[in-house]
């Protein structure tokens, strides 16, 4: 939570900003160093939720189960390649 909320605190408006030359509608950010460093938390936090969700999931299943799973997505990835 303390990460969050320092996350919360960062002053949006000294984000470096530059105009795209050809279209001025386009703004692009760059990170500073402190941004970086959110956007490293960040990523942390998802890889912490993808893999409690993963565990969770996998738990409820047999190798078996899963396998026959694996299967059928690579299956309809491989149908849908053709289309």
């Amino acid at each position: 939570m303390t990460t969050w909320l320092k996350i919360c605190s960062i002053d949006i408006a000294s984000l470096p900003s530059v105009k795209h030359p050809d279209d001025k509608k386009k703004i692009y950010y760059s990170l500073t160093s402190n941004g970086k460093k959110v956007a490293k938390v960040h990523d942390q936090m998802h890889e912490t939720i993808k893999t409690k969700l993963v565990d969770k999931l996998t738990a409820k299943y047999s190798m078996d189960d899963l396998k026959i799973v694996a299967n059928f997505l690579d299956d309809l990835y491989q149908l849908e390649q053709k289309f």
